[in-house]
């Protein structure tokens, strides 16, 4: 009976963790998808002029975009939250030096007008892409795999252009 109880004891770590591989870091799940699944966002998002981030009324901007059919990037934020006030200088940066505009938008507007971004998530910061008015992916930092990108420009880089063709590609 010992000896029953020693070889479960011994072979239970491989029967709880069976023999799956382990979890893939960030940047293997970014690779995953397929160059023909990458696309471009609007003309009007591809400036010289603009690039960087607007804030803007979700209510007046951006649920017009979506009913559009737009293909754009909005950036979720929350005044006061320590993670949104660290990513928006990332967020920033890469969109100006890639010359793209993007929108942002309070959390809590999202939350108290309702619509798709708010389907999407109820927390911030979080970077949501559009294509023709529906969200095709999120950027999540309560995902372990999305952290990362959340903490440098080349990093973020590498999540956004995953979908996004940018100018140049």
């Amino acid at each position: 009976m010992k000896n029953k109880k020693f070889i479960l004891l011994l072979f239970m770590p491989f029967l709880l963790l069976g023999c799956n591989p382990t979890p893939s870091n960030s940047s293997e799940q970014v690779s995953s998808v397929p160059e023909s699944l990458r696309w471009r966002l609007d003309a009007e998002y591809y400036t010289t002029t603009a690039a960087g981030f607007e804030r803007v009324s979700y209510a007046d901007i951006i649920i017009p975009k979506i009913n559009n059919k737009g293909t754009f990037i909005t950036y979720v934020y929350s005044v006061g939250c320590s993670v949104c006030a660290s990513f928006e200088p990332i967020f920033r940066e890469y969109l100006e030096t890639n010359n793209i505009k993007a929108y942002a938008v309070s959390i809590n507007e999202v939350i108290s007008v309702g619509g798709d971004l708010k389907k999407a998530s109820s927390y911030a910061p979080y970077v949501s892409l559009f294509k023709a008015g529906k969200i095709n992916t999120t950027l999540s930092p309560t995902k372990a795999e999305h952290t990362a990108h959340f903490k440098s420009v080349t990093s973020f880089g590498e999540w956004l252009t995953t979908y996004i063709i940018i100018n140049g590609d």
